[in-house]
């Protein structure tokens, strides 16, 4: 809380904390902090014990914790990058309409209206860019598959998950497909390759290639699958034949 108090009177000089509510917990009621307080000159209101329901927070905290949970079931990530998805939420959060305030908390602060296009499904695949380099080998594939975790306020590009490395990074180039996310490659039954997902964002449809259904298809569904030749390219009969080029510079055999 002193960090953000500290934070908000820079970069709003014209609107500097007040008040501070709380629910009387230890954390923010010791002599360190009423000595903190009295420098600041900010007015401490501590609610009445057993009246969480005053508190403004507590709703708040509710929402943003059913938030990144449904991140996370969607997307099926593993329970360490709950925070980059507690994260995502209070962005997303910021950028909403408030019915408390009758208006949407960015606007309020930066008195302009937010930019709602950097917003992504969390969890999605994400191909970024390898760039040329002694990490990146002639034969090499030119992107990497990771899977998108987050934003950063005031900077450009995502924070993405490397889920063989296991790491979050910050990426500044980056192609976002929503239709997949992380579950979809990583879950049990799923048979897809990288040359699946790719006919399918060419094409835009889906591709669904769970265990269970392959099993369940008859063979007379895979009639009109079946490999094809290509039919031979149209060509003279005989060299003799007007409809054949004449190439000069040809050496005949």
């Amino acid at each position: 809380m002193q960090r953000y108090i500290e934070w908000g009177d820079r970069q709003f000089p014209n609107d500097k904390v007040r008040k501070v509510v709380s629910d009387g917990r230890g954390e923010f009621v010791n002599s360190k902090m009423n000595q903190w307080y009295r420098k600041k000159g900010i007015e401490f209101l501590p609610n009445p014990p057993h009246s969480s329901h005053l508190n403004p927070c507590e709703r708040a905290h509710q929402t943003l914790t059913h938030m990144m949970k449904t991140m996370m079931s969607a997307a099926g990530l593993p329970p360490s990058l709950a925070i980059h998805a507690l994260k995502m939420s209070v962005y997303i959060r910021n950028r909403t309409y408030h019915q408390a305030i009758k208006d949407v908390p960015y606007r309020l602060m930066k008195v302009k209206k937010p930019n709602l296009h950097r917003i992504k499904k969390f969890g999605s695949i994400v191909y970024v860019y390898k760039p040329v380099g002694p990490l990146r080998r002639k034969l090499d594939d030119n992107c990497r598959l990771v899977f998108l975790v987050g934003l950063l306020e005031g900077h450009a590009g995502y924070e993405v998950y490397f889920p063989v490395e296991h790491v979050v990074q910050h990426v500044e180039h980056a192609h976002i497909n929503k239709d997949i996310v992380y579950k979809d490659r990583y879950s049990d039954g799923y048979t897809s390759t990288v040359a699946n997902w790719m006919t399918a964002v060419e094409s835009g449809t889906d591709v669904d290639q769970s265990s269970d259904a392959a099993d369940d298809t008859d063979e007379s569904d895979c009639a009109d699958m079946e490999v094809v030749d290509d039919p031979p390219p149209a060509r003279a009969a005989d060299q003799n034949d007007p409809e054949l080029q004449d190439y000069e510079d040809l050496k005949r055999c």
